[in-house]
């Protein structure tokens, strides 16, 4: 019955394909017992294009194997447990964030990615994410562009709406130091006030921005495919 709806939807040019899903679904897919699954297709500077595949849990000491498949029912790889981002949910809770990156397949189609994690006790969960293999292109246009000197304080960063972008983040690195300073929250707007006290008078720094196309998507997940741009460095009065 769903299927025969979303056809019926796209067909007569009520819905896109993706809104069609989105309108359908009841629950959001990606979610589990055993935690949330994500996949990012992802189009860095510094690298060809790749998949970046997530898998969050309260229970990563309860995981033995996180396996996932593309659209086609092929065998994409298996996660890599022992690199993980530890944090903490919303009510305290430790919780890990398994990431590994993969290599895009040469044949592939729009579709539903899934996840099927096993446990250590045999049990075995699955969960999905829609995925449109699709490209952003770099962020352009940013201001303070790169090696600016003596840019006086306070500070707002600027940029170039990224086509197919809708939500941007901002990252801030000591170049001195060589460690991240500053991270902004997921925003929609092209610019950016920095908070008092991030930068300092004689220092040299760096700055980077994410795009993505969306931001907890039932459909997409966090966001279905991304970009950032390469490193501007510049120096503060």
């Amino acid at each position: 019955m769903r299927q025969w709806i979303l056809a019926f939807l796209v067909f007569f040019g009520l819905f896109s394909p993706v809104q069609a899903q989105t309108q359908v679904l009841s629950q959001d897919p990606h979610y589990s017992e055993a935690g949330f699954f994500d996949i990012h297709i992802c189009n860095w500077p510094d690298r060809p294009p790749f998949i970046m595949a997530l898998f969050s849990t309260l229970y990563f000491d309860d995981v033995a194997k996180v396996s996932i498949y593309t659209p086609t029912g092929g065998l994409l790889g298996e996660l890599d447990l022992t690199k993980f981002r530890a944090f903490k949910n919303k009510e305290g809770k430790p919780k890990r964030a398994f990431i590994t990156n993969f290599d895009i397949p040469e044949k592939t189609s729009d579709g539903w990615y899934k996840a099927v994690t096993v446990m250590k006790d045999g049990r075995s969960f699955e969960a999905r994410d829609y995925v449109i293999h699709t490209l952003m292109p770099f962020p352009s246009g940013m201001q303070p562009a790169s090696n600016a000197t003596d840019v006086p304080l306070p500070l707002e960063l600027r940029w170039d709406r990224t086509p197919g972008a809708s939500h941007y983040q901002i990252f801030v690195y000591d170049e001195w130091e060589e460690k991240l300073i500053f991270s902004s929250p997921v925003i929609t707007d092209t610019a950016f006030k920095l908070p008092a006290g991030v930068l300092k008078s004689g220092g040299w720094y760096g700055w980077k921005v994410n795009a993505r196309d969306a931001n907890e998507n039932i459909l997409l997940g966090d966001f279905n495919h991304g970009t950032t741009s390469a490193a501007s460095l510049f120096t503060v009065q």
